[in-house]
């Protein structure tokens, strides 16, 4: 069976399962008046062949409104879309009241319908499959991703990527050299909350007068803005494991900076914006950082507002999240289950954009030090970090005063460096070494670890220092691969008096030495033994003394494993070890594009592109329901009946005018006011009934409500209901109720969503 045949059938079964009075009220609006002796399937049958009529499906694809095309777009990009997915996608421009009363509006004129998920049992909105070859053209991201727009009189309209400021583009591989050489050379920079100290937050301006928050700020030395950029950067640095805090302050993981340096910049920027969120498990931290890859690298040129970025990154959280897939049932099936989801559960919680502490008030935390769960964040703390990193920039204002925001120019080009500058550093012989933009992060940190910053703006300024030559002595540096790390760079010849200096300090420094390592202790009368196995004799870093050796065993594993097979059954395990920094690769992150049609250049291009109901279809809907209108006030009807059927009208059911049928209407009342009690018990006891909600002015305020129940009194009766969206209870007295209206919308059951 095709996948289009289930969608079907799926569809036809959440008819077939509806209560009695909603399905044939359904039936009536479509159909028209039902004959007996009645058939269901056959009554379905009918209803599919109304959907499959090319006249009705073209009429109902016009009638939906952009608000429409909107929510029913949504639905068709977000997985599973619940109820509370879409009021999370949409919070930000729509209430829960409208949303609710949109879905079943949509439900009502079959263009959309719902079923419970077989995996989670949960309600969920899927297109109706009638309709859906008719709408998919209709349904493209842009309708729920539009392109922002300059204001015509914005003084900023003239940002183009190739004029953008500077400041901007607050990484490169220039700047984060430059930070691993500060961490290096001021280990204790931070305070135990994570905010810089004092004398550092002074050595900034100085460092990196580029990252300066503002000329006020700077004019009233206020370096906070400063201290919490810096403390965003360190808390990211260890949330990668590239710093670790001990006692004696940051200890930089050579090693680790070396594999990340392997990767390409736009993956490098991608891992430390993930980072600057939170702190995460490594697949969480894997995901978000494609995700923040994948928004930026799908940021149009012109740009998006921050609704739409949220949008954007909503989208990308539901289509990263985990899917839940069968398995063998059984305890072990489940052990597994549950092992296999446990480090993407950040993709698929806390969805909702929401705010939060924009401030890293410990290191290990970053924007997201503030949230219990640490292994989710919401989509506005995504967004201050790719903003805060400056992977996007504002480039000013829409004609609405919102802000839009464009890929910062340093992205454009990430991806597209394949030829490296050879010489673009100098060094003179006061051992200053000034170094261009253009070197991947692989080629400046050599460079980084042997000297300190001076200065950073748009060209790195280096200082080589004994002390700073002497920690790349200790991971392992010699004067001879300093010399080449120098020479690949220079514009010209190594002076003289550095390479003399290089070989000094590498002398003094090899006159004494402390180890870190595997120390054997054997009997002194052992020793022959030891250094006599080809197995074990490789490994022999130095002999200490008789009977001491010092070993080069990497990892534990390593050491247990050369024992084994050396034969040397004398020697038992390793005794008081503490394990050295072990760390996996970075997996590199690629730009993976979600299922989305390139966005138009202009509102030429997009009206060129004619997947969107144009000004042409618009007209021609608001002249169709004219038409209704006309054809119901010349019909002998009922006042009652006359009102159905405009309601119908207005809520765009009726796509064809043979549904116009007097013999369809069973009026309602479904509104009361002020002293008809009787008709306010009527409505309410309605709205119980088919489990609708209530719009209710009650001491002048307005409640959106679900009704529960009445209880009667002797001259009044209290109303039990549950505020929405809050869901918190509430009671109404109904003598006092000033108005009430029960939300007419989908004819469909309406089952609890919790």
């Amino acid at each position: 069976m095709t996948d289009m045949a289930q969608k079907i059938l799926l569809w036809r079964e959440s008819l077939s399962v509806m209560p009695d009075h909603h399905f044939f009220e359904i039936i009536r609006m479509y159909l028209g008046e039902i004959k007996t002796p009645y058939n269901k399937q056959r009554l379905i049958e009918d209803l599919s062949v109304f959907l499959r009529r090319d006249d009705n499906r073209l009429m109902i694809t016009k009638l939906l409104s952009q608000s429409d095309l909107e929510l029913v777009t949504a639905i068709k990009e977000i997985p599973s879309a619940t109820q509370e997915k879409l009021f999370s996608f949409f919070s930000t421009g729509m209430t829960y009241a409208a949303l609710y009363e949109q879905l079943m509006n949509l439900e009502e004129r079959l263009v959309i319908y719902r079923h419970p998920d077989k995996s989670t049992g949960r309600i969920i909105f899927e297109l109706n499959p009638m309709l859906e070859p008719a709408l998919l053209p209709h349904l493209t991201k842009r309708n729920l991703l539009p392109v922002a727009k300059l204001a015509e009189n914005d003084s900023s309209r003239g940002n183009t990527p190739e004029v953008a400021q500077p400041q901007h583009c607050k990484l490169s591989p220039e700047f984060i050299a430059a930070a691993y050489s500060f961490l290096l050379e001021n280990p204790e920079l931070c305070k135990a909350d994570g905010t810089l100290k004092k004398r550092y937050e002074a050595m900034m301006p100085e460092v990196f007068p580029a990252y300066i928050a503002s000329n006020e700020a700077s004019a009233s030395n206020d370096t906070s803005s400063n201290s919490s950029f810096f403390s965003l950067i360190i808390a990211a640095f260890e949330n990668l494991s590239l710093i670790r805090l001990t006692d004696c302050g940051f200890s930089v993981k050579t090693k680790r900076w070396m594999q990340f340096a392997e990767l390409d910049e736009a993956s490098q920027y991608s891992y430390i914006t993930a980072a600057a969120a939170g702190h995460f498990p490594r697949g969480v931290l894997q995901s978000y950082a494609q995700l923040i890859r994948d928004v930026v690298a799908e940021t149009p040129d012109a740009g998006f507002t921050k609704e739409v970025f949220l949008r954007s990154i909503f989208l990308h959280r539901e289509s990263k999240a985990p899917v839940t897939r069968s398995l063998h049932s059984g305890r072990f099936a489940a052990i597994l289950q549950r092992a296999e989801s446990r480090e993407s559960l950040g993709m698929s919680r806390s969805s909702s954009s929401g705010d939060s502490s924009f401030s890293a008030s410990s290191t290990s935390g970053g924007l997201n030090a503030s949230s219990a769960d640490s292994s989710s964040c919401t989509n506005e703390t995504l967004f201050q970090a790719i903003e805060r990193l400056g992977l996007i920039y504002a480039a000013g204002k829409d004609s609405d005063g919102n802000t839009v925001y464009k890929r910062t120019p340093l992205l454009d080009t990430t991806t597209s460096k394949s030829v490296e500058p050879a010489n673009v550093a100098s060094i003179d012989s006061g051992f200053s070494l000034t170094v261009l933009p253009g070197l991947p992060l692989k080629r400046l940190l050599p460079l980084a670890q042997i000297s300190v910053p001076v200065r950073y703006e748009k060209i790195l300024q280096l200082e080589i220092t004994k002390s700073a030559v002497m920690r790349s002595f200790d991971d392992g540096q010699t004067p001879e691969s300093i010399e080449n790390a120098l020479n690949g760079v220079l514009t010209h010849e190594l002076p003289q008096n550095i390479i003399f200096s290089l070989s000094d300090w590498y002398e003094g420094y090899s006159s004494a030495s402390i180890f870190r390592g595997y120390v054997l202790k054997i009997q002194p009368q052992k020793d022959v033994l030891i250094e006599n196995n080809p197995e074990f004799a490789p490994y022999i870093q130095q002999k200490l003394a008789p009977g001491i050796f010092l070993l080069d065993f990497a990892t534990p594993k390593e050491a247990m494993s050369v024992i084994a097979n050396s034969g040397l059954n004398f020697i038992g395990s390793i005794k008081n070890m503490h394990d050295d920094d072990e760390f996996p690769d970075f997996p590199r992150i690629y730009h993976t594009e979600m299922r989305n049609e390139p966005h138009p250049a202009s509102e030429t291009d997009s009206a060129k592109s004619g997947k969107q109901p144009d000004e042409e279809a618009s007209e021609e809907s608001t002249r169709f329901i004219e038409k209704l209108n006309k054809i119901v006030d010349g019909m002998n009807l009922s006042v009652e009946q006359t009102e159905e059927l405009k309601s119908r009208i207005q809520r765009r059911i009726i796509v064809n005018e043979k549904q116009l049928q007097a013999a369809s209407v069973r009026p309602e009342k479904n509104e009361a006011s002020g002293m008809d009690f009787l008709g306010k018990i009527h409505v309410t006891e309605h709205a119980i009934a088919s489990e609708s909600l209530l719009n209710i002015m009650y001491d002048s305020v307005t409640y959106l409500v679900q009704p529960v129940r009445i209880e009667k009194q002797n001259s009044d009766a209290i109303l039990k209901a549950l505020l929405q969206p809050e869901g918190t209870e509430k009671l109404f007295q109904i003598g006092r109720v000033q108005y009430l209206k029960r939300i007419r919308g989908s004819v469909f059951k309406e089952p609890d969503y919790k």
